[in-house]
């Protein structure tokens, strides 16, 4: 039977989880058995009851973990750094890890791995095709990455990000600058239009390349040469055909910054 492990999260701030229940329920209805490691997807506002509620069990001894898994999955696999070493070690031969690994980063695990006879899938390197779509973890994650930013964005700024009209006066709306039109910063543009801001900007000065289709959902073949800028201002025109959006097809850089400002 093959068994999947969970592992808990061990980068400091790190809450997400790799498993969520409602996966463990699908995956045990197919005969696989699940592992957790006790304390993962606390931080996420899971409890061990809706694991095991899901057909999972919680797991306390580590060794047990490694040692019963076939499958590993984990959010941020830094593989042999900072801690990571009980991780890789104790693994049988032909054993797979999935999560984010940061392969361009850290290669030198990467080789490590091989010579160990691991498979390794890195979520971030997944192809951005119609076929692979609900494996774009990369993507998925800029859109919630986006979101945290225009929250983080909100609370920060000393002014309100909408009109506001109020017995004592009206308050104008907040103008906007987003740096860089990458597969960020869509998400954040149009989170930022549907918040209310009164003027959205969006600077950068690339164009679409095939390097773009491969890692971002957001563009497409037919994209290639054009401003990254008029794609993203396309895009969101679409869901917010009333969104006031300026596009800045400029270097991003302190002079250039300060000049729009």
């Amino acid at each position: 039977m093959l068994t999947i492990s969970v592992l808990k999260e061990s980068v400091d701030g790190e809450k997400r989880v790799a498993l969520v229940p409602e996966s463990v329920k699908r995956l045990a209805k197919q005969g696989i058995s699940i592992l957790v490691e006790e304390g993962a997807g606390i931080e996420a506002g899971f409890r061990p009851h809706d694991y095991e509620e899901a057909g999972a069990a919680i797991v306390s001894d580590y060794d047990e973990l490694i040692s019963s898994g076939n499958v590993f999955l984990k959010i941020q696999v830094v593989c042999l750094q900072d801690g990571m070493l009980e991780l890789v070690d104790p693994l049988k031969k032909g054993s797979v890890i999935i999560g984010f690994m940061s392969p361009f980063k850290y290669i030198h695990n990467i080789q490590a791995l091989a010579e160990r006879e691991l498979t390794t899938f890195s979520m971030e390197l997944v192809p951005r095709i119609s076929r692979a779509q609900r494996m774009d973890a990369l993507s998925a994650m800029s859109s919630a990455a986006g979101y945290k930013a225009v929250l983080l964005a909100a609370s920060t700024l000393n002014k309100f990000f909408p009109l506001m009209m109020t017995a004592a006066g009206t308050i104008s709306p907040a103008n906007i600058l987003v740096i860089g039109a990458g597969g960020l910063g869509c998400p954040v543009a149009d989170y930022l239009s549907r918040a209310g801001v009164g003027n959205i900007g969006v600077i950068d000065h690339d164009k679409v390349n095939i390097s773009n289709i491969h890692r971002q959902s957001l563009y497409e073949s037919r994209d290639i040469g054009k401003f990254k800028v008029n794609i993203i201002k396309k895009k969101i025109k679409l869901t917010n055909p009333h969104v006031k959006i300026k596009t800045f097809k400029e270097r991003i850089d302190k002079k250039n910054i300060e000049k729009i400002f």
